[in-house]
Order: C-alpha cells, then sequence, then structure tokens
C-alpha cells in the first residue's frame, strides 16, 4: 500500500473498494468524500509515469479518456503533490 494514501487513512481494502465503485469504463462522477476521492485522483494518476514530463494538452488528453472534468482532476492531482507544474508542464511526482 502507497505511503501516499496511508497519509490520508486509506488502508488497501478502501482503496480497492472505491476503485471498485468508481472506476468502471471511465468515471461517471467523482467522489464527494474526500477520502474516496483522493483515491481515484490516486488511481488516475497512474496513467502518468513518474519523472517524465508532459504538455497541458497530453495530461488533459488522458484524464478525458477517464472523465470529462479534466480541469478538477488536474488541479487535484497538483494539489495533492501527485504532479507538477511549471510553465504548462506537468511531472508526475516520485512516491
Amino acid at each position: 500500500m502507497s505511503d501516499f494514501l496511508q497519509t490520508y487513512g486509506i488502508d488497501e481494502l478502501f482503496y480497492k473498494k472505491t476503485i471498485s465503485n468508481f472506476v468502471k469504463d471511465g468515471i461517471a462522477q467523482i467522489p464527494t468524500q474526500q477520502k474516496k476521492r483522493i483515491a481515484v485522483i490516486y488511481e488516475l494518476s497512474k496513467d502518468f509515469e513518474p519523472g517524465c514530463e508532459y504538455p497541458e494538452s497530453e495530461v488533459n488528453r488522458r484524464i478525458i479518456a477517464h472523465n470529462d472534468d479534466y480541469c478538477l482532476i488536474r488541479r487535484e492531482m497538483v494539489c495533492l503533490g501527485l504532479m507538477k507544474r511549471q510553465a504548462g508542464v506537468y511531472k508526475r511526482t516520485e512516491l
């Protein structure tokens, strides 16, 4: 289990159940409960290789494959520290 998830009190069972409920052929809705939202955002961040740089358009394209609200998801990834942004270039952090 990821140290990142444990920081937010998310254990393996909770994570698997949340992903099973929310991530099926895309994400119909982003969870409103904070722990569930963090689990889903973390799962989506796995689409990006740690240390690799991505232009904003590529980040948007990958997120849209799961959910249309790419702005919210992208912002959450940055706010949670899963990605860093500098001059329109995004980089997945090492966790």
